[in-house]
């Protein structure tokens, strides 16, 4: 979880750079929008470089000794029953098997757990940026954004790949959270 909080704050800025980046081209400074948009391409590829190397170097680990991995992937499921509740893993035990159903699986795999989908998704980048409240106060939005993340994650072969661009997205659902709240901010 440390490494996603992480890779979240290496995210951010570059993700927020092209944002600007995107406006500055549309209002037509192209000069300091193409540097700003090189160096957060610069910034992104070497952030997909640090999350291949983990994930290679994660894979090496569970080789070497997964005996202790599935321990500790135990020990991850006893805590996340323990503060979530026996609720959530009645839904997680009925929902993963439907997810193996070929087309609507993945669609009622994403809709059933679009929540905690979305509060995955989004979690580690509100508490970053300090939207934690916001984010509880747009639930419906968070739903909505968890159910379309699920269903791009439900793609075969492609869904992998997607998975990159609902972090991006997460971003910038957070990114939109901390500029409404720092409006209201403004209004009082």
């Amino acid at each position: 979880m440390g490494s996603v909080i992480l890779m979240g704050d290496a995210l951010t800025q570059p993700v927020n750079d092209i944002k600007s980046g995107t406006t500055d081209i549309l209002n037509g400074d192209t000069s300091s929008a193409t540097s700003m948009l090189t160096s957060s391409t610069s910034s992104l590829h070497s952030t997909t470089n640090t999350l291949t190397s983990n994930l290679q170097s994660g894979v090496t680990d569970v080789a070497k000794n997964p005996t202790e991995t599935f321990q500790s992937l135990e020990k991850k499921i006893e805590n996340s029953i323990s503060k979530k509740g026996i609720n959530w893993a009645v839904m997680k035990a009925i929902s993963i098997p439907i997810e193996a159903v070929p087309v609507a699986g993945p669609v009622v795999y994403a809709a059933l757990n679009s929540s905690d989908l979305g509060k995955d998704y989004i979690q580690a980048y509100a508490k970053t940026v300090g939207v934690e409240k916001e984010v509880e106060m747009n639930m419906r939005s968070v739903k909505a954004f968890g159910l379309v993340a699920g269903m791009l994650r439900g793609i075969p072969i492609v869904g992998p790949l997607l998975n990159f661009s609902n972090f991006v997205g997460s971003a910038l659902f957070v990114s939109d959270l901390k500029a409404y709240k720092e409006k209201q901010q403004k209004r009082d």
